[in-house]
């Protein structure tokens, strides 16, 4: 089962009644991110209370990056635009493969994200530099694999693009599994 996760922070969905800080359940609601007015500091901390309900505080703070042990490897998302008869490819986001564990499923670590995500929205966390998931006009999405999980994260622009592509090099660095390449700006 496939959920996208919509991170254009600051839009409310209507018709489910759901701020849109960084997930979209499975509950089948579809939204409209963008160019809605900003929301307000107490529907940013109602939103907030409401998608960390039954999330444990130690998930609430850390979002995905609770789960850096089973960080498998990050990589660029490319995605091909033709302009007239030439395709280019460019870098849109990055890919985090997450290896299995027992806690984790498709729902749980939407869960966890949309928790995070909604405290970091209303200030009630710090933003981390090494967290790719919070990136403002990025749309993740989790997906099951055969060993575990992918997390793509998909940016609207190339400043965002850039910006997941920094914090995933720095949460991978921090994640204490063994680094194989560095990538490194010139």
């Amino acid at each position: 089962m496939n959920a996208y996760i919509k991170g254009t922070i600051g839009s409310i969905v209507g018709t489910c009644g759901l701020l849109i800080v960084g997930a979209l359940g499975a509950g089948g609601c579809a939204g409209v991110t963008g160019n809605l007015p900003p929301s307000s500091p107490a529907q940013l901390a109602q939103a907030a209370e409401d998608a960390c309900a039954g999330v444990p505080a130690a998930m609430r703070e850390k979002g995905l990056l609770a789960f850096r042990e089973q960080l498998a490897n990050a990589a660029p998302l490319s995605e091909d635009i033709t302009v007239g008869k030439t395709k280019i490819s460019h870098v849109r986001g990055e890919t985090v493969t997450l290896r299995a564990a027992p806690e984790m499923t498709v729902p749980w670590l939407e869960r966890i994200n949309s928790c995070h995500v909604a405290l970091t929205l209303s200030g009630q966390l710090p933003e981390v530099p090494a967290d790719p998931f919070v990136v403002a006009g990025t749309t993740v999405r989790v997906e099951e694999t055969y060993t575990g999980y992918l997390v793509t994260i998909h940016a609207n622009s190339d400043g965002a693009a850039g910006d997941i592509a920094r914090r995933a090099n720095t949460m991978l660095a921090m994640s204490g599994r063994p680094v194989t390449a560095e990538v490194v700006d010139h």
